[in-house]
Parts: C-alpha cells; sequence; structure tokens
C-alpha cells in the first residue's frame, strides 16, 4: 500500500472513530423525566422544549427534581401549576395546613407554591413542592397524611364593608383617628389579583363642604379580607396592605 493510500485509509478510521464517540455522548445524556413516581403512581413531569435545560445531578432514590437553565424559571412552574391543576390530573394549590391557598406571584424573582390531591388510600395525599429561583426550579413529589380543606366562606357585601370601615386609616394610608371621617362604597364585580377575586372599594372624604367627590384611594380586598390592597395611581398596579 503506498503512502497516500495509508494516509487516507488512517483518515477515514479517525472519521469513524469520531462520529461513534458522538453517538455515544448524546446516547449517554440523561433525558428529563417523562413522569414522576409517588409510590406506585405515576404523575406526569415537568416538560421543557428548550434543549439547554438539565437536570441537577441526583444522588438519592428519594430525591428533589432540579432543572437548570431555565430563561423563565416563574414562568416553567406557573406553566406546570396551570397543567396539574387542571381537570385532567386534579392538584390543588395548599398551603401548609392543606387548605386551598391562592396562587404566588409567579412574576417574583423566586417563590415556591405547594400542590396536593387526594391518594389512592383514605387519609393520604399526593403532594408535589415546587420552587423557583433565577434559572432553576426544584419540584419534589412525595406523600403526606391529611386532607384537603376549603378556604373559609368569604364576607358578604355588608359584612366585607363593616370590617373595611374597622381598620384604621393609618394602615390604608389615610389620615384620621377613625373611618368615621370617610364614606366607603363597594364597587359591582370582581378584580382578579394574583388569582383571586377581590371587592373593589372606593373611599371619599366626608370633610368637603363642596359635596363633590372627593375620592381619597380605591382598595381591593378578598372576600375573606385577609389580603387588603391599594390600587396605586393610573390603576395599573396595587400594593399589598401590611394588616
Amino acid at each position: 500500500m503506498s503512502g497516500k493510500m495509508r494516509v487516507a485509509a488512517l483518515s477515514m478510521a479517525l472519521v469513524c472513530l469520531l462520529a461513534g464517540c458522538g453517538k455515544k455522548k448524546d446516547k449517554e445524556k440523561e433525558k428529563l423525566p417523562e413522569a414522576y413516581l409517588i409510590g406506585e403512581e405515576s404523575i406526569a413531569a415537568l416538560t421543557v422544549e428548550d434543549e439547554e435545560v438539565k437536570l441537577a445531578e441526583q444522588k438519592e432514590e428519594s430525591h428533589p427534581y432540579t432543572y437548570e437553565g431555565l430563561s423563565d424559571a416563574g414562568g416553567t412552574v406557573s406553566g406546570y401549576v396551570t397543567q396539574m391543576t387542571g381537570e385532567e390530573n386534579g392538584f390543588r394549590v395548599v398551603n401548609e395546613d392543606f387548605m386551598q391557598s391562592d396562587l404566588p406571584d409567579f412574576t417574583a424573582a423566586e417563590g415556591a407554591v405547594t400542590l396536593a390531591k387526594s391518594g389512592t388510600e383514605e387519609g393520604t395525599l399526593l403532594t408535589l413542592q415546587l420552587s423557583w429561583a433565577e434559572g432553576t426550579c426544584t419540584i419534589l413529589p412525595g406523600t403526606a397524611e391529611g386532607t384537603i380543606t376549603a378556604q373559609p366562606e368569604g364576607m358578604d357585601a355588608i359584612e366585607a364593608l363593616d370590617y373595611f370601615s374597622s381598620l384604621p386609616p393609618a394602615v390604608l394610608g389615610l389620615a384620621g383617628s377613625s373611618m368615621e371621617a370617610y364614606e366607603v362604597y363597594i364597587q359591582d364585580g370582581a378584580v382578579m389579583v394574583d388569582g383571586a377575586p377581590c371587592l373593589r372599594l372606593n373611599v371619599y372624604s366626608k370633610d368637603n363642604p363642596e359635596e363633590t367627590n372627593d375620592l381619597q384611594g380605591i382598595y381591593l380586598m378578598t372576600s375573606d379580607g385577609l389580603h387588603v390592597y391599594q390600587v396605586n395611581e393610573g390603576e395599573k398596579n396595587v400594593t399589598e396592605l401590611d394588616l
């Protein structure tokens, strides 16, 4: 075999070897799970289309799934929560006492949310604990003992008006020592804040010799009274008040 032929044969061998290594590397690349196993039950896993997203190293059998390389971690978790709380999957957003709860603010830089639904055994729950931070989210499937309970029934319009009027003006950012200096009106309809319906309350000053509508503030309140928001100027955003 001439020198040129030997060089050509060696080049072909190197090409084949490199191609084989590439296939092996692709084969060894860990795939994202299609389902999570909780005991004998299988639930849909988070799906991510971005090929750059990968799982962090998992060292234990009962481990959290940590996804890295997310461009919008909060948005990714929000989409998964929407999927899992749909009719097909049947999960509910709950707090630490397994009471149905409001959705968190998925636009925040970091946060957490817990999902739960009844398991096959009475008195047991399937749970998904989710958290996110910049570029990552973690999902921990598990089980717990307990039952999901509903939030307490909300107040009717009269009860809501009485409760709101009992708050100190300072809490609402208003002057004076008593809400007796103000007129409060509830508007028809509900306004959604973080996935929860809220009553809209307009506050007017009584100290108004011209008897014109002297609007002092606009507020949104959940029907259970646990959350009160002040509508900021321009009505483009709200600020939750510290009760």
